[in-house]
């Protein structure tokens, strides 16, 4: 089983690592680039997990190689069982916009409400279980820095996994709704780690990764679909 810890820079998930990795992980590079990612193996309920800690990115649609070697890695990999979404939680609304990008691929997620400490701190007050009710996935607040609510975010995420209990996307508008269903109707049989759904919204964004690589394998639905592909970044 793996779990693959995402979020923006400064989120403190690289902190959660080390709190239940300790040091004993292996650090490797992404081919062709400087960036790293770090895993390592928990026991978990009588399980052994692999942890993947990626690259903090604040888009899956970044510019920067940084960013774009955690969608490269997600569309390269297809054999993870739940995203940890770890966000700040002194900077909620910054956050969360990654996390709506998240839902879009479809797969097991959590997500892990860090820093609480500095958001009480500041007077933030966070309803976890409306969060929770509105995004459709389990919300675990939690303090890395200090070991707290860490077992109950990874009972959770291995109880997502094995129930495997998919993430749904926040909907968009009707026109953008309507776009989306007439893409994915077109790309279900399209061979690609992003579900229908996702493929569609990033072809609608432009997205320079995806639609190269649509472009390689299915030429015809790009040109087909062409009008409509950026259409999210007009």
């Amino acid at each position: 089983m793996k779990f693959l810890l995402i979020g923006q820079p400064n989120c403190g998930k690289s902190t959660l690592f080390n709190q239940v990795c300790g040091y004993k992980a292996e650090t490797g590079n992404f081919t062709g680039t400087t960036v790293s990612f770090t895993e390592s193996k928990v026991r978990l309920q009588g399980q052994v997990i692999d942890l993947v800690d990626l690259p903090g990115t604040y888009t899956l649609a970044g510019s920067n190689q940084a960013e774009q070697v955690v969608l490269e890695y997600l569309l390269s990999h297809n054999d993870y069982d739940c995203i940890i979404n770890i966000v700040d939680a002194s900077h909620l609304g910054l956050s969360l916009s990654l996390t709506l990008e998240l839902l879009e691929l479809g797969r097991p997620m959590i997500l892990g409400l860090n820093m609480m400490d500095e958001a009480d701190r500041l007077g933030i007050q966070i309803k976890s279980q409306a969060l929770a009710e509105t995004l459709g996935i389990p919300v675990v607040p939690m303090i890395a820095s200090k070991g707290r609510g860490l077992k109950e975010l990874f009972i959770k995420a291995m109880a997502q996994s094995v129930q495997k209990q998919i993430a749904r996307r926040q909907p968009y508008s009707k026109p953008i709704e309507e776009a989306v269903q007439r893409l994915s109707s077109q790309t279900e049989t399209v061979q690609f780690p992003l579900g229908a759904d996702s493929l569609a919204l990033k072809l609608l964004e432009g997205d320079p990764i995806i639609t190269e690589r649509i472009s390689t394998a299915e030429p015809k639905l790009i040109e087909q679909f062409k009008p409509e592909v950026g259409l999210l970044e007009q």
